[in-house]
C-alpha cells in the first residue's frame, strides 16, 4: 500500500511539472492575441489615448497615439511576434530605441511580457475584460519606487 501511494504521489508531481510547460508551448502562437485586434480608446480630461492593433503577416502590429482638441501625436510603435520560437513584445517609443519584452504568462484572458533589465516599465500586462473593453498596465520600479499605471480602453468603430 505504501509503495502504491508513493508511486501515485510521484506521478502526480511529475504531471504537475510537465503539464504547464506542455500547455504553454502549445498556446504560444500569435493567434492567441487576436482579441487585441482593433482600435481602442481611453479618454482622460482633454486627452484621448489610442492603441490600434492589426495582423500584418505573422506579426501583430500596434500603434499608440494621443489626441487633444488641437493635435495628434504618435507615441509608440508596437509589435508582438515570434522570434526563435518565443513570443516577444517590442515597444518602440518615438525617438527611442526599441525594447524587447519576453512573454512570461498567457491565458485566454490576458498576457504578461517582462524585461527586468529595462528602466521602466519592466512588465507590460493586458487583460481582456469583454469584447469592447481591455485593461493595459505597465509596472515596475522607477527611482527605487514601485509604480503601476492602469489604462482602461474601450473598443471604438473605425
Amino acid at each position: 500500500m505504501t509503495n502504491l501511494f508513493s508511486i501515485k504521489i510521484v506521478l502526480f508531481h511529475t504531471l504537475l511539472l510537465i503539464t504547464p510547460w506542455t500547455l504553454y508551448g502549445q498556446a504560444n502562437t500569435i493567434a492567441n492575441f487576436s482579441w487585441l485586434v482593433g482600435k481602442w480608446q481611453l479618454t482622460e480630461n482633454n486627452l484621448e489615448i489610442f492603441e490600434e492593433w492589426k495582423f500584418k503577416g505573422d506579426e501583430l502590429v500596434g500603434c499608440g497615439f494621443t489626441q487633444t482638441p488641437t493635435r495628434s501625436d504618435t507615441t509608440e510603435y508596437l509589435i508582438i511576434k515570434s522570434i526563435s520560437s518565443k513570443i516577444v513584445y517590442i515597444a518602440s517609443p518615438v525617438n527611442q530605441f526599441p525594447t524587447l519584452f519576453n512573454l512570461t504568462a498567457l491565458s485566454d484572458t490576458g498576457f504578461v511580457f517582462e524585461n527586468t533589465e529595462h528602466d521602466f516599465p519592466q512588465k507590460i500586462i493586458y487583460k481582456y475584460m469583454s469584447n469592447d473593453a481591455i485593461q493595459a498596465s505597465v509596472e515596475g520600479y522607477k527611482d527605487n519606487k514601485f509604480l503601476r499605471l492602469n489604462f482602461y480602453f474601450t473598443r471604438i468603430e473605425e
